[in-house]
């Protein structure tokens, strides 16, 4: 099966459009985290979620992190990125958390580069899969 130049045209778009979101990711990350106080949390409780159908249902576990802003006020957030570790996430650790107004985080590689990488992963993958297939058929 052949494409033709329209297809690959479409392909290389996609990889293009793929890699500036990685990059506006990459570049909001980084001015995200120039740009935030750091601060010191205390993991209150964790929130179990249960995902899933059939035989595939897993617990996900989400830290609810209690803190005091710069201003003094406490403080609570629940993480968007849970875990299916049990004991992960204990109540009473000190997490370190990155604030700045209304948007918190915890401050970890993943939490702050994840997107950036697979974005620009994907981006990667599709371009030299369809590289190999240009010169394969060539």
């Amino acid at each position: 099966m052949f494409y033709s130049k329209k297809v690959h045209y479409a392909i290389r778009c996609l990889v293009l459009f793929l890699m500036g979101v990685g990059i506006f990711t990459f570049y909001n990350s980084a001015a995200f985290y120039y740009n935030t106080e750091r601060i010191k949390g205390l993991i209150t409780q964790v929130k179990v979620e249960t995902k899933g159908k059939g035989k595939r249902i897993k617990n996900f576990y989400y830290p609810v992190i209690e803190f005091i802003s710069q201003t003094g006020e406490q403080k609570s957030f629940i993480s968007n990125f849970g875990t299916t570790k049990k004991n992960f996430y204990k109540v009473g650790d000190k997490i370190n958390i990155l604030c700045k107004g209304e948007t918190v985080m915890i401050y970890s590689f993943m939490h702050l580069w994840m997107p950036t990488i697979y974005l620009l992963l994907i981006a990667l993958i599709i371009h030299f899969c369809n590289r190999n297939y240009i010169a394969k058929i060539k």
